[in-house]
C-alpha cells in the first residue's frame, strides 16, 4: 500500500493495534496519483550518448507502447527472413545433393571396367 512521499508500507503480519493505525492513516489522507503531474527519470541512448531526462508517466506509457510497436515489427520481419533462410538453405542442399551424384555417377562411369567374354 502506498502511503505519504512515495513510501510502500507492508501491512501483512502486523499486531491489531498496527492495523488499526494504517487503516486509519489510509482512510484520513487517500493517496491520489495524476498521471501528468508524476515524472520519472529516464536514460535513453542518443547518438552514442546516455541522456538522462524527466519525463511523465503519460509520455514514457506512449514511448514504451511505441517501443513494443517496432518490436513486434521486428519480430514479424525476422521471422519472414527466418522462413526464406531455411527455404534458400534446403535449396542448396538439393543442388549439392545433385551436383554430388552427377560427380560420383561420372567417376563411376569413368572408373568402369567393361570386360568382353
Amino acid at each position: 500500500m502506498r502511503m505519504g512521499s512515495g513510501m510502500v508500507v507492508l501491512i501483512f503480519n502486523l499486531p491489531d493495534f498496527a492495523w488499526t493505525q494504517c487503516l486509519h492513516a489510509i482512510l484520513e489522507s487517500p493517496q491520489v496519483l495524476i498521471v501528468e503531474e508524476e515524472k520519472i527519470i529516464v536514460e535513453e541512448n542518443k547518438g552514442g550518448q546516455v541522456v538522462v531526462e524527466e519525463k511523465s508517466l503519460v509520455d514514457t506509457v506512449y514511448y514504451l507502447k511505441d517501443q513494443v510497436k517496432d518490436l513486434k515489427q521486428d519480430y514479424v520481419k525476422l521471422q519472414k527472413d527466418l522462413e526464406e533462410e531455411k527455404k534458400a538453405r534446403k535449396r542448396l542442399e538439393n543442388m549439392l545433393r545433385k551436383s554430388l551424384r552427377s560427380i560420383v555417377d561420372t567417376n563411376y562411369e569413368d572408373n568402369k571396367i567393361v570386360v568382353h567374354s
